[in-house]
């Protein structure tokens, strides 16, 4: 399993709200929710891109994806993965994004598509019924009573 040295994330954490994706967030939820939204999951940036970390329950951080979004939160280009950035090769041994919260969590949760729905819906869920839930069995995930936020098949 690839294990990326912790201090990346610390290094790239967008304090100073810079990530196009963090102007979005912020033009569209606000700056409280926002900050909220970045804690809690960590999000890191790299020149203007978000980085959206892939940390497993253990702490493990995994993977970092970045995107590249505008104002208005559209995605702009291809995914960029931080290994490639950083001149790495491996084999990836990914996770679910947000995977590290479920030890903290609950409630129910959804499986979505993407990273940005994800973010997004953690503030609106916070509001709503519960939705589905994710147990982990023997260190697999194992998927229950899940609704599919996104365009893929679950």
């Amino acid at each position: 399993m690839l294990k990326i040295d912790q201090k990346h994330l610390h290094d790239h954490f967008d304090t100073e709200l810079v990530s196009g994706f963090t102007q979005f967030l912020i033009k569209t939820l606000g700056k409280d929710k926002a900050v909220k939204i970045i804690e809690m999951y960590y999000l890191g940036f790299y020149e203007s891109d978000v980085i959206f970390w892939q940390i497993d329950t253990d702490k493990n951080l995994r993977a970092g994806k970045l995107m590249a979004y505008n104002e208005v939160g559209k995605r702009q280009g291809i995914p960029r993965w931080w290994h490639r950035i950083k001149g790495g090769t491996c084999q990836l041994n990914q996770c679910f994004f947000g995977e590290h919260l479920i030890p903290y969590i609950n409630k129910s949760i959804a499986i979505v598509e993407s990273e940005k729905t994800a973010c997004v819906m953690t503030i609106i869920n916070m509001t709503l019924t519960p939705i589905g839930k994710l147990l982990q069995i023997n260190g697999d995930l194992k998927l229950a009573g899940i609704v599919n936020f996104g365009t893929s098949k679950v």
